[in-house]
């Protein structure tokens, strides 16, 4: 079990908080902080996985998948609205980070949902509670014209515009 080590003690040059839970390398790491939520850290790995970790709790709130290979980077926009991940595949995954409101309306909407067996709604308190802080919301792919393995992505300053470094000497937009 890998782990990462967060909060460190400079004078003593050991880690304070630990989190354990990618099974392989980690590849990636990135504060996530909006104004009306506290913030957490996203981390990647060669397991596959993007995990959100709440630096408050001390333990990962979210196991994103959907990736079929490592994953070797990902990049957080200015913005800290969206995340872009990239593997071996010829396609990059978009995440939404969902802010509060946006998760309380989430919440809202699962809990309206009739069950399958046709009874009652659910209590709004059902959705999972270790997510209600932050949550990363899978929007679509984008298909990469080469298929060699990402190095790193970098959004503009704007964040309307990222770029893919995939060989020492070449960029995909």
């Amino acid at each position: 079990m890998v782990h990462l080590s967060f909060l460190r003690d400079l004078y003593g040059d050991k880690g304070l908080v630990k989190f354990r839970g990618h099974k392989n390398a980690i590849t990636e790491v990135a504060f996530v902080e909006l104004p009306d939520t506290l913030p957490v850290v996203v981390s990647s790995s060669k397991d596959r996985l993007l995990k959100v970790w709440d630096l408050t709790a001390q333990h990962c709130v979210q196991t994103v998948v959907g990736h079929t290979s490592e994953v070797w980077t990902f990049a957080l926009s200015p913005t800290q609205q969206r995340i872009v991940s990239a593997s071996n595949e010829a396609e990059l995954r978009v995440f939404k980070v969902l802010s509060a409101e946006e998760l309380d309306a989430l919440k809202q909407k699962e809990a309206s949902k009739p069950k399958g067996d046709g009874s009652t709604p659910a209590p709004i308190n059902s959705f999972d509670e270790l997510e209600a802080d932050r949550r990363l919301e899978f929007i679509g792919t984008v298909t990469r014209k080469v298929n060699d393995r990402p190095n790193r992505i970098k959004f503009t300053l704007d964040g309307t515009l990222f770029a893919v470094q995939v060989r020492p000497r070449s960029l995909s937009f």
